[in-house]
């Protein structure tokens, strides 16, 4: 009897267990109701497309004046250098004394924000500009020119150093 019950035994198949089967079935089944609602609210509609009239009657609205803000620092000078196109393009330049360039500096601060100023007052439709610091500018330096320019224009747009670099060399004539 021992030899059939070992017989039987080895026969048996084992059943696959249906509680895994049925979670997966399930998750999969979300699954493919989410991909199905998500695909119905990414599907874009666009009106039927109508025509427009472009002019070209505002001559303000001419070449972009793309205001840029150079700090170089040669020795122990910082050289402030604003820069812009456009109808009239020109620039500003300041010197200032590098003094702490680990610490706040309020002249730095009060320096870039009367050339910002003075350039807001000129374009006041002006909302952002774009400023480059020299490769050994510190970030304290960096955070004073930003509160500077902050308080006349909302707007910052940080550029490479390697700009200020370029700079150099178109007023080098190279």
């Amino acid at each position: 009897m021992s030899l059939e019950f070992a017989e039987l035994h080895r026969r048996h198949t084992p059943e696959p267990e249906l509680v895994p089967i049925l979670d997966a079935l399930t998750c999969i089944i979300f699954f493919l109701m989410y991909t199905t609602t998500f695909m119905e609210l990414t599907s874009l509609t666009l009106p039927p497309s109508a025509v427009s009239v472009v002019s070209k009657s505002d001559s303000s609205a001419g070449v972009p004046l793309i205001p840029k803000l150079f700090i170089d620092i040669k020795d122990q000078t910082l050289v402030l250098k604003l820069k812009w196109m456009g109808q009239a393009p020109g620039n500003v330049v300041r010197k200032l004394e590098r003094t702490k360039p680990e610490r706040y500096s309020a002249e730095l601060e009060k320096t870039v924000n009367e050339i910002v100023t003075e350039f807001a007052k000129r374009f006041p439709s002006e909302k952002s500009l774009q400023i480059a610091i020299a490769d050994r500018g510190t970030y304290q330096e960096l955070i004073s020119i930003m509160d500077g320019i902050t308080k006349s224009i909302p707007d910052v747009v940080l550029l490479s150093p390697d700009d200020v670099k370029n700079m150099n060399e178109e007023d080098n004539g190279s």
